[in-house]
């Protein structure tokens, strides 16, 4: 007879057991955006900025919030294995809902609760799809809507009764005849608004918000409707932790989650553990799945009874969530969920759109005025008469309010700036600090106390070097205060108990006002884009003008160059690396004869101004390069004029390595060297490898074994993660030394090597620590003892087997000393210790087998 088990997945589901830190998480299934009421509106409290000393916000993030053995009570779960049907998991509530209590249900066939026809149904769906819908109708007097899902090797399904609908028109009909207004907007915030009118009017809840993530992962509310009785929650922020990651994640797999009543009592699951084996049930896809303790006390604290949350994701990032408070219980139901999910991705889908077109308008705005700016350049005498002519232009490419130029040897100030001696002391610093490159920020004179007489008119910096070493443009803006009004101290977002250590939610949700100063507005990507084509404008003006003067000179000096050609040819033909130099415009100048066998140049590419477009091509179509796409798409990026010195090292197909160096030249263009380092990249992997392992057996050696103790110990001491030592010396190894000579005594040894290895899994470590003396770590092993007893054995019997030594059969053993980490304290020289102490003892016991240590021993 089968004696089944039944028992409860979680025997807490309406508290989280304290721990020595903290204890509680957030909630998962659908989340509150806004601060609570009590009475009357809370009254603002003003901050220069938020310090606390608040909680470790990683403990509510590590809550495994998709496996909390527990549902809600509008509804019941089964569990069963798709490939048997038998149920390894039911509610408690079963009964209320089937008419078949739980511990009748586990180990019988999903038929005999569901009926056959609906089983056979849904199995059959899930065999095709991850999910599956099905109504049972007049069961046990009820209907009942069920929602199957696959979860690995078990089906899961949500049973939930049907509540008679008294709308005329269905949710998700009347959500299909709003979304064609949704097309009208024509920015996010815009669709935001429409969505959460029309999601407020479809689903009847008291408040209905749009929820937005910033970069930092804070997020804000920018789009409410709410009944009249409701105090707004719009334009207030909300810290990153509220919601914490693996919330966040499971939003971009179950877009819709509702909270029915935040005051219910948990329904465990029970299981069978002979059918599920002992991972929790994963509830992920379920739209029952309990939720934290932690997030119930939370919207008890606001006041809200029932919640309905829906993910907007634009592209794999979760962009937002649409979250719906009533104040009283509320079921939506499966039709509505179903309408809410429609409306969710509707807006998910339009929301990419959106902010690329939002951001299109901006980029055509600054188009149009480096357009102009590019005419009035290419039309002025000089550069700096462009400058000067364009000033009111320069501003607005970038939304600055004033700038200070250094062209040419000449300094000249634009619109509002900081005083002119602090300004260039600013142009100095950032330029120094940039090293060539575009930089911006926010807070000048935060960042560099020098420069706070710049923070009024300059708080915001952006630099952009130019065409010569001391040429810039340093765009400023004015310091603007930044005021942030938070839902609750952002640094508070919960308090532990003193006596208890439990954590629980933030009870005043009073707006906080953080207030920062010593900043500008930021600047954006668009603003770093721009300013990076402008470079490229003077740039390629500056080019356009220098070679025109070009032309002049070039007459005059062509005899001049081709002498110093035949030179440099000369003398680069005399040099052990292949060398090729390229002009301004990635034309060849010269190479030497190397370079174009490395490559396998044909004459015609080898000419004074073959492009460096044309030889890429070349060796890419004659397989001279890897032809995998990497490979060739490093290659490429050869066509881009360097800006400074940059090696890479590049693999031919036939396996030969390239060390590519490209140095720009002052006049323009740059100097190629390719170096063959084949060979001593050969050599350094073989001194590697040498320095880690035996010569004679390949094995590691007692170097490589020290760091493999030494950082299993250190792993032992920091995460507890145990570990075996097993220390092996061959028994009468001396006696074949001394009897058949060292060359048949260094055979012994490899061939003993190799049975060792062969006795091994994976994940343990082999060397030889010298002469006959063998070590081995072990591992990952659940039954230590029971793994390291086993490999003893297979070692004693693989070694124990004569060995076949230049035709005589030489027969030896070994003895195995075997060390477990006690505890935490361990340290690698009481282990080799006590591995040794083991060893021996083995050794007077007559050799030939294995011993623990044993500290009585």
């Amino acid at each position: 007879m089968r004696v089944r088990r039944v028992q409860f997945v979680s025997q807490q589901v309406d508290e989280i057991p304290p721990s020595p830190r903290s204890v509680g998480a957030r909630g998962s299934e659908s989340w509150l955006i806004g601060p609570a009421r009590s009475g009357k509106r809370p009254s603002a409290m003003a901050s220069d900025g938020v310090q606390s000393d608040h909680l470790d916000d990683s403990i509510c993030g590590r809550e495994p919030i998709h496996i909390p053995g527990a549902i809600q009570p509008h509804g019941a779960l089964l569990a069963a294995r798709v490939d048997t049907s038998l149920v390894t998991h039911a509610s408690a509530n079963l009964d209320d809902m089937l008419g078949i209590s739980a511990g009748a249900a586990l180990g019988r066939t999903l038929q005999q609760s569901i009926g056959a026809l609906a089983s056979s149904a849904i199995l059959d769906a899930i065999s095709r799809d991850h999910s599956a819908l099905y109504q049972l109708s007049g069961w046990y007097g009820k209907d009942l809507h069920l929602t199957a899902y696959r979860v690995g090797p078990q089906v899961c399904i949500d049973v939930e009764p049907v509540s008679p609908s008294i709308a005329p028109i269905s949710p998700v009909h009347r959500v299909r005849a709003v979304l064609d207004a949704f097309r009208s907007a024509e920015g996010q915030r815009e669709l935001c608004a429409l969505a959460v009118r029309s999601l407020r009017e479809i689903t009847g809840y008291d408040r209905v918000m749009a929820y937005r993530f910033d970069t930092d992962g804070h997020g804000e509310v920018i789009a409410e409707a709410r009944g009249s009785e409701m105090d707004p929650y719009l334009g207030l922020h909300y810290p990153a932790s509220d919601i914490p990651p693996q919330a966040r994640r499971l939003y971009l797999r179950q877009r819709v989650g509702a909270i029915v009543d935040s005051r219910y009592r948990p329904v465990p699951l029970l299981t069978d553990r002979t059918l599920d084996g002992e991972a929790p049930l994963d509830l992920t896809c379920s739209t029952l799945r309990s939720v934290s303790p932690y997030h119930l006390a939370y919207m008890q604290n606001m006041q809200t009874a029932a919640s309905l949350t829906i993910g907007l994701a634009e592209g794999p990032e979760l962009w937002g969530m649409l979250v719906c408070h009533h104040r009283t219980p509320r079921n939506p139901g499966p039709e509505l969920r179903a309408a809410a999910d429609i409306l969710g991705q509707f807006v998910s889908t339009l929301l990419g759109p959106l902010g690329e077109a939002e951001a299109a308008r901006k980029r055509a705005e600054r188009n149009a005025t480096m357009t102009r700016l590019a005419e009035q350049f290419a039309s002025a005498p000089t550069m700096l008469e462009a400058f000067a002519a364009t000033e009111s232009e320069l501003l607005d490419l970038v939304d600055a309010a004033g700038a200070i130029i250094s062209f040419s040897g000449k300094v000249r100030c634009v619109g509002r700036t900081p005083p002119l001696d602090q300004a260039e002391r600013a142009l100095a610093r950032l330029r120094e600090e940039s090293a060539g490159e575009l930089l911006a920020c926010d807070d000048l004179g935060l960042r560099h106390p020098e420069l706070s007489a710049c923070k009024r008119d300059g708080s915001g910096a952006l630099l952009l070097p130019l065409v010569g070493a001391d040429d810039a443009m340093l765009w400023f803006r004015p310091e603007q205060s930044r005021t942030t009004r938070w839902g609750g101290n952002p640094a508070e977002p919960a308090f532990a108990d003193a006596a208890t250590g439990v954590i629980s939610p933030r009870a005043s949700f009073a707006v906080w006002i953080q207030t920062v100063s010593g900043h500008s507005a930021p600047w954006k990507e668009g603003d770093i884009a721009i300013a990076q084509e402008f470079r490229a404008l003077i740039d390629g003006e500056t080019a356009r003008r220098m070679k025109a003067e070009i032309v002049q000179l070039r007459l005059a000096r062509e005899q001049e160059q081709r002498v110093q050609t035949a030179r440099l040819k000369a003398a680069l033909e005399n040099l052990g690396d292949g060398v090729a130099m390229f002009d301004s415009d990635g034309r060849l100048v010269m190479c030497n004869n190397l370079y174009a066998k490395l490559y396998r140049l044909p004459d015609a590419l080898q000419q004074v101004g073959t492009h460096i477009r044309d030889i890429v091509q070349s060796c890419i179509a004659n397989g001279v390069v890897a032809g995998d796409i990497g490979s060739q798409e490093e290659w490429l990026k050869l066509y881009v004029l360097p800006t400074d010195t940059s090696s890479q090292i590049q693999q031919l197909s036939d396996g030969r390595l390239i060390n590519l160096t490209r140095q720009p030249l002052p006049e323009g263009g740059w100097v190629s060297t390719h170096e063959d380092i084949t060979e001593q990249q050969r050599r350094e992997a073989e001194i590697l490898f040498l320095a880690h392992h035996d010569l004679l057996t390949g094995l590691a050696n007692r170097a490589a074994f020290d760091e493999t103790i030494e950082a299993a110990v250190a792993r032992l001491q920091r995460n507890g993660e145990p570990f075996t030592l097993l220390m092996l010396d061959l028994d009468r190894f001396k006696q074949v030394n001394d009897t058949l000579g060292h060359p048949a005594g260094d055979q012994l040894l490899r061939e003993a090597a190799q049975r060792l290895k062969s006795s091994l899994r994976k994940t343990d470590v082999l060397a030889r620590l010298g002469g006959d003396e063998f070590a081995i770590v072990q591992f990952g092993a659940k039954d230590r003892a029971k793994a390291a007893r086993g490999l003893a054995e297979r070692i004693v019997r693989l070694i124990s087997q004569p060995f076949d030594i230049e035709g005589a059969q030489v027969s030896v053993g070994v003895s195995i000393g075997i060390a477990m980490a006690p505890h935490a304290a361990t340290d690698a020289a009481a282990m080799l210790k006590m591995a040794d102490v083991a060893l021996y003892a083995v050794k007077s016991e007559g050799r030939n087998g294995f011993r623990f240590f044993e500290p009585e021993a």
